[in-house]
């Protein structure tokens, strides 16, 4: 289903003047994806006089509620903002025009060491949802849609278009993933706007190198109902021994409690404090309980609230036999 581009006779034509100086869009090579509508019900959308500071864009990367936060994708490659032709029906000869717009697409690569498995799986896990995005350019500006009320909104993004497909590395091509959605139908090209750079204090070029990471934690082993071993690697949990290093006590808790240094006893809903300390393998954590909890309880473990990273928590049930 296309968007409707019949004839706008509702009103006047508008004149076709211009001020002397107006900025041109530049060529896109980036985006940042969200959801259309956030956790409030409220479009995803820049308000009129936002000042865009690094503090500004982090916190919007690192929102606590998934709906609430934006997606910042690293740097993108062959980027094609593709318009198809206006459907029309050949009548005696002349091609006329049926109101519906072509669909609208956007086509890009990631390359090299941001097309990993890695990249594959968080792309992914971006699939079937309502998303929108904003279009980031080599001038540095925010492309997005602006209905009229001086707010930049994200664009939304035709639900079940969104497509990932993975290339893998061969004599003389490098590896790559493929992704390309299409825009919704009531995204209107003539309310396309954009916030130009002067505008923008924390520059898009630079915004990728603010984006979290996401942590694994996984089980490693327990000992005598106060111990528990975990590693924390990037993404899952790799064949690769690296980890994830420098996390402290403060940095893990969880959704339930939101409390630094604490894990959740789910079993008799309290939190519990922990010291952490990080062993020689550079990606395994002691987490020690301030007291002996019963065998059986489930123990939830977290990171749900450290600025540049996101966990997904686990839960381990304790056994006095570890």
């Amino acid at each position: 289903m296309s968007a409707t581009t019949g004839c706008l006779c509702a009103s006047s034509p508008k004149a076709t003047g211009r001020p002397d100086c107006v900025e041109r869009r530049g060529v896109s090579n980036g985006a940042v994806l969200g959801f259309y509508q956030v956790a409030d019900g409220t479009i995803n959308q820049i308000p009129e006089g936002t000042d865009l500071t690094q503090a500004y864009v982090e916190g919007k990367f690192n929102e606590t509620d998934f709906k609430d936060r934006w997606y910042q994708l690293p740097r993108n490659y062959m980027v094609v903002n593709e318009r198809a032709e206006d459907d029309k029906e050949d009548i005696e000869g002349i091609s006329k025009r049926t109101g519906e717009a072509g669909t609208r697409t956007r086509t890009f690569q990631l390359i090299g060491k941001d097309a990993t498995p890695e990249a594959l799986a968080y792309l992914r896990s971006l699939q079937c949802r309502g998303l929108a995005f904003f279009d980031l350019t080599k001038k540095n500006q925010i492309v997005g849609t602006n209905i009229g009320d001086g707010n930049l909104r994200m664009t939304k993004i035709e639900d079940d278009t969104f497509e990932v497909i993975a290339t893998y590395a061969s004599e003389g091509v490098i590896e790559k993933i493929m992704v390309t959605w299409v825009i919704d139908e009531t995204e209107l090209d003539e309310e396309q706007d954009y916030i130009p750079s002067a505008l923008i204090t924390y520059q898009p070029r630079f915004w990728y190198q603010s984006a979290p990471q996401q942590v694994c934690i996984s089980y490693v082993d327990q000992d005598a109902l106060t111990d528990i071993v975990v590693t924390l690697k990037w993404m899952r949990n790799k064949f690769n021994p690296d980890g994830l290093t420098g996390f402290l006590a403060a940095d893990f808790n969880t959704e339930e409690s939101n409390t630094p240094a604490t894990v959740y006893n789910k079993t008799t809903s309290s939190n519990v404090t922990v010291t952490v300390v990080e062993s020689s393998d550079p990606d395994q954590y002691t987490l020690t309980l301030a007291a002996p909890q019963n065998e059986g309880d489930e123990i939830l473990i977290g990171i749900y609230d450290k600025t540049g990273y996101f966990a997904e928590q686990i839960s381990v049930t304790l056994n006095a036999a570890s």
